[in-house]
């Protein structure tokens, strides 16, 4: 069976056509780990560090994310890892339009995700 794997799911989709899609055996769902860490409006102007595409959304945005991860409508949580060296994401420039996109960092990400889910969501870990 050939399956299919959709692009980001960020704040342009609708729950419906998530849902519709979701009704075809051969779509899962999935949105990466910074979309649900990060916040657009907590990044410092300039941070190139969190260039990424497409960009991270506002916190509502970030929300909803974690809502339909826990609902359902997710199916699964990526990384979409794209590691650069520090010179290529222009960190004195601030130009998100020059600077490499992609968040590096795989070996936090783990560790914020969990934060995010217990301040966000209130998941319990035990």
């Amino acid at each position: 069976m050939l399956q299919i794997v959709g692009g980001h799911w960020n704040e342009h989709q609708k729950s419906e056509d998530v849902w519709k899609l979701k009704q075809m055996d051969s779509v899962n769902v999935e949105t990466c780990a910074h979309y649900l860490a990060f916040a657009a409006e907590d990044i410092p102007e300039g941070a190139t560090q969190y260039e990424c595409a497409p960009p991270l959304r506002e916190a509502h945005y970030r929300e909803l994310l974690w809502k339909a991860l826990m609902g359902g409508d997710i199916d699964m949580i990526t990384i979409d890892h794209s590691p650069s060296t520090i010179d290529l994401k222009l960190l004195e420039e601030g130009d998100f339009l020059k600077a490499w996109g992609g968040i590096s960092g795989i070996q936090v990400r783990l560790t914020r995700l969990c934060t995010q889910a217990i301040t966000i969501v209130g998941l319990h870990v035990s």
